[in-house]
């Protein structure tokens, strides 16, 4: 006739069998529920096995509850943890064991009395009893427990039913000592399998707490190390920055040099020339003095005085347009200004101050591009790329022997500019591809490369030109690349001028 088995967690309920149709009971503090808080905080109190009279059940119906205190097994000073609740279906009870026709017959009262308690009722069909009602009396463990009964109509009424009544309330009392005995049974399982469980949860925490703390400890030591990497990363930058700007003042040392070595040649044969006529000049002057200055003489000198204006002119024209060239190129490589270029006349200019670094080599430069086609953007970035890939080209696409040749296209596809550069070099091997871009990367460490080259032009496409920059390559197949960006329009950059 049982109906269910519950444990408490001090007052809760955590545990309950069978689950199906007593859901509602988990999770509830009985300490807290009308009609079961006094029982409840009897037995926490008082430490002893209460039954209780029929009541009105959370999960429905009515039932006697047998609540019996769940205690730790310290035996010097057990302490209270919980409950044990058992719960009895009291109408099916009285039903199918036939007390409930008997009940009709007679008056009758079950209480129990445990040491200093108060007399508790536990069943009763009737408030009094006549003065001589039979009392049957039974002891188990500390609790009295007392059967009182008499006929409804008096003893007259009835016969026998003394010695029956008194077998019943027998019948009664072993039963419940049996299941008593049982559940003490069962509490002292419950109570060893508890404080099984409270040492291995204790022995967790333990070691929760102990990993928690190495935890703590590592994650001190990874702050640690994050900083001290933070620190590292900030010079490092600090330091590609220096490296950055000193390998663009290194180019635009090596145009200077290179357009100083291009400029002496026209001026040194205008210096040649203006002394040459100077020393006729005089020579002239000389003989208009003297009184013998022939007509053969003026002839000569005219000759050679227009010759050498002539040379000299070009000579003077040819510095004039390497100057120019330099100041466009040189101008750009120290600033970023937006402006209207012609693109083709700009790259020649770039080309033409390279020519000295070119002339000593065998290499062809092919230049592609619509002589009208104006653009508006940042001329000097072209400077950076193309002086860039030219130089690099030089150092690692080509031997002393090789007679190369370089390809630079420039076109327009739509809103879109598109800038090819090839070279028919040695190429780069498939290992070192996914590592051209990086910073201070290069196949030629202690050979004056530092590896900033390409990492430059990739800085200057993805962030000066908001482009991309694709390369293809293999070995002895030489190197293209592919640069696309979007056009830029004056009108949308009016009101930063």
């Amino acid at each position: 006739h049982l109906r269910s088995v519950s444990l408490l967690r001090d007052t809760t309920v955590f545990f309950v069998s069978p689950l199906k149709g007593n859901e509602a009971v988990l999770g509830k503090d009985l300490a807290q529920v009308t009609g079961q808080q006094d029982d409840i905080l009897k037995v926490k109190r008082n430490l002893e096995m209460l039954i209780t009279p029929p009541i009105e059940l959370i999960q429905g119906g009515k039932g006697m509850i047998i609540r019996i205190p769940v205690m730790s097994s310290n035996q010097t000073s057990p302490s209270y943890i919980g409950q044990m609740s058992v719960v009895i279906d009291s109408e099916q009870f009285l039903t199918e064991t036939g007390l409930e026709k008997l009940f009709k017959r007679y008056h009758i009262q079950i209480t129990q009395k445990s040491e200093n308690q108060k007399i508790q009722m536990v069943y009763a069909n009737t408030e009094k009893l006549a003065s001589d009602f039979e009392t049957y009396t039974m002891t188990i463990g500390n609790i009295e427990w007392k059967f009182s009964y008499i006929p409804i109509g008096g003893w007259k009424t009835t016969t026998h039913q003394h010695l029956f009544i008194l077998l019943i309330g027998l019948m009664i009392s072993i039963t419940v000592g049996i299941l008593v005995s049982r559940l003490l049974g069962e509490t002292g399982r419950l109570n060893t399998l508890v404080n099984e469980r409270t040492s291995d949860l204790i022995r967790t925490n333990e070691y929760l707490e102990q990993t928690l703390g190495e935890v703590e400890e590592k994650q001190a030591e990874l702050f640690l190390l994050n900083d001290q990497l933070e620190q590292s990363l900030d010079h490092l930058k600090e330091t590609q920055e220096q490296l950055i700007q000193s390998e663009k003042f290194a180019a635009l040392g090596e145009l200077v040099a290179g357009v100083s070595h291009e400029i002496n040649t026209p001026l040194g044969i205008g210096i040649t020339l203006a002394t040459f006529i100077q020393d006729k000049h005089e020579h002239l002057v000389k003989s208009f003095e003297a009184n013998t200055l022939s007509r053969h003489e003026v002839k000569e000198y005219n000759e050679a005085l227009c010759e050498a204006l002539h040379v000299m002119v070009n000579s003077l024209n040819r510095s004039a347009e390497i100057i120019s060239s330099f100041k466009n190129v040189a101008g750009e490589q120290s600033a970023l200004e937006l402006r209207q270029f012609h693109v083709k006349k700009y790259f020649e200019d770039v080309l033409q101050n390279l020519k000295p670094r070119l002339k000593k080599t065998s290499h062809v430069i092919e230049l592609i591009c619509d002589p009208d086609l104006v653009i508006y953007h940042y001329p000097g970035v072209f400077s950076h790329i193309l002086t860039n890939f030219i130089i690099n080209s030089l150092v690692h696409g080509f031997t002393e022997e090789t007679k190369g040749h370089i390809g630079i296209a420039f076109m327009m596809k739509g809103d879109h500019c598109v800038l090819t550069y090839t070279d028919d070099g040695v190429g780069i091997p498939e290992e070192h591809v996914p590592h051209v871009f990086d910073p201070f990367y290069t196949t030629k460490k202690g050979q004056g490369s530092t590896g900033l080259g390409l990492h430059i032009i990739y800085n200057i496409v993805t962030q000066n030109l908001g482009g991309k920059i694709q390369l293809k390559t293999g070995p002895n197949k030489g190197v293209t690349f592919t640069i696309s960006f979007t056009a830029l329009h004056p009108e949308d950059y009016a009101d930063q001028q």
